[in-house]
């Protein structure tokens, strides 16, 4: 799988998980909140309710108290003080069922620092006005008890309020919490419902043009692989287009040959025959190298002398062209090794050489030149100068594709040994390039890094074959 499409599938599945998290944040978050309200709302049933219900009751209860002792005090004797006793009984049955539920923060305090003090003092008072219940009215310690009875009340019905207030403010608070509480776990479910909402559309989303990106990917190489299927198809129907005429010719020289052994122009037929058949050898042999340069993967410290490579170019090709062989120069230059494989060098120096001896057939003057020198101390130029019609300004860039020839010469070929040079060039670290030269002819030039030196590595350039000094010229010059 490509790295972009693996990218994307880790964005969709991120915003997937994403959108999960979401949902499941929404439901922890509202769990939370809930358990919060249902912790508040238990308070209220279990404290501060009860102790509200009780603490009214016992004030209740201390005004009954009170009411009962002043009717007592104002009636004549006998007077009986059960009434007092049974409002006793039940203020302190209240009293004591707010000590049994739980108790808020300062409550316990509270509690023993004035409620429990005002029952005592209370307690002491209705027992001092049981005492002298029995007196006429108008007594004087009649009168006070009841004065004492109804101070303590007073006291104790402060103390009991101060009590309640407490537990009617805390549950005033957990009132205001719970809908608090209530408020802000809609806003979050709300806001985690919108996001996952947004983050689940986003995830469909993406899901849905990886889809289609995918679909897309899949037409266009279905796309590419019939524009394959075509290019092969065109490429077999050019090789055997131009090879098919050399064949013919050589075919025809050998049976001419065969049938007439004796004939003067037989030896002239079968030379015919040999030249033709070397330039359909040298074409597959082109075809090879460039099927070849399509995966090429030079070795780091592969290295070749360039001179020696020139030379061996230079005669390979007076050699194949024999008389029909354009005059040749090549300028003297210093030796110096480039960093590709020797096969794949004398593959590009000679399809240079040949391109330029094929653009040169019925120029005035046919003349090629080969020079090189060191653009920089890494790499190296070499050109190589014809007196042909020269390339268009149009043509320079789209010449070294596959199948581009030039649009002036009658020569036969696939379009290919350009191509080939540029494969071979681009895939050691090289460029390629073309340019008109003053005399209007074509300048292909290419260049190569040079290969650092080793021990031994003017061996190779010693073994350079003797024959012309390189510089001089190797052909006379043919009009």
């Amino acid at each position: 799988m490509r790295q972009p499409q693996l990218k994307v599938l880790v964005i969709i599945a991120c915003a997937f998980i994403a959108t999960a998290l979401a949902f499941l944040g929404a439901s922890v978050a509202s769990s939370a909140i809930t358990s919060d309200i249902e912790r508040q709302t238990s308070s209220l049933l279990d404290n501060a309710l009860p102790s509200v219900q009780d603490l009214t009751r016992a004030r209740t209860e201390l005004r009954q108290l009170r009411d009962s002792a002043t009717e007592l005090a104002l009636a004549p004797p006998p007077r009986e003080t059960d009434a007092l006793d049974a409002r006793w009984s039940e203020l302190d049955a209240s009293l004591a069922h707010e000590l049994g539920t739980p108790f808020y923060p300062g409550e316990h305090e509270l509690y023993a620092r004035e409620v429990d003090p005002a029952v005592v003092q209370l307690r002491v008072a209705l027992n001092d006005f049981q005492h002298v219940a029995d007196a006429p009215p108008g007594d004087a310690a009649l009168h006070a008890a009841t004065r004492r009875l109804l101070d303590a009340e007073s006291q104790a019905d402060a103390a009991v309020a101060d009590l309640l207030d407490l537990n009617h403010n805390e549950a005033f608070a957990a009132a205001q919490k719970i809908v608090h509480n209530r408020q802000e776990a809609a806003r979050v479910s709300f806001y985690l419902d919108i996001g996952a909402t947004i983050l689940a559309a986003i995830a469909g989303a993406l899901a849905i043009w990886f889809t289609w990106h995918a679909a897309k990917i899949m037409r266009r190489k279905l796309e590419l692989e019939s524009e394959r299927a075509e290019e092969l198809d065109l490429f077999a129907q050019r090789v055997a287009h131009d090879l098919m005429s050399p064949l013919a010719a050589a075919s025809l020289s050998v049976t001419r040959a065969k049938l007439k052994p004796d004939d003067k122009d037989t030896p002239r037929a079968l030379e015919r025959a040999e030249r033709v058949l070397g330039r359909s050898r040298r074409m597959l042999e082109g075809i090879y190298a460039f099927a070849q340069a399509s995966h090429a993967e030079p070795s780091p410290d592969c290295r070749s002398p360039l001179r020696v490579a020139v030379r061996e170019a230079v005669s390979t090709l007076q050699a194949a062209e024999g008389e029909a062989c354009p005059a040749i120069d090549v300028e003297g230059f210093e030796e110096v090794q480039v960093r590709m494989d020797r096969g794949m060098l004398d593959v590009v120096l000679s399809n240079l050489l040949c391109n330029a001896a094929k653009y040169t057939v019925g120029a005035p003057v046919r003349h090629v030149t080969l020079r090189a020198r060191r653009d920089d101390g890494e790499r190296v130029r070499v050109e190589v100068e014809d007196t042909g019609p020269g390339v268009p300004e149009g043509m320079r860039d789209a010449i070294f594709d596959a199948y581009k020839r030039g649009c002036r010469t009658p020569q036969m070929g696939l379009g290919l040994g350009l191509a080939t040079v540029k494969r071979l060039v681009a895939a050691h670290g090289g460029a390629v390039g073309v340019r008109n030269g003053p005399s209007g002819g074509a300048i292909f030039w290419f260049e190569l890094p040079i290969a650092g030196r080793r021990e031994g590595a003017g061996v190779e350039a010693a073994r350079e074959p003797r024959g012309v000094p390189m510089g001089a010229q190797l052909r006379p010059a043919r009009r």
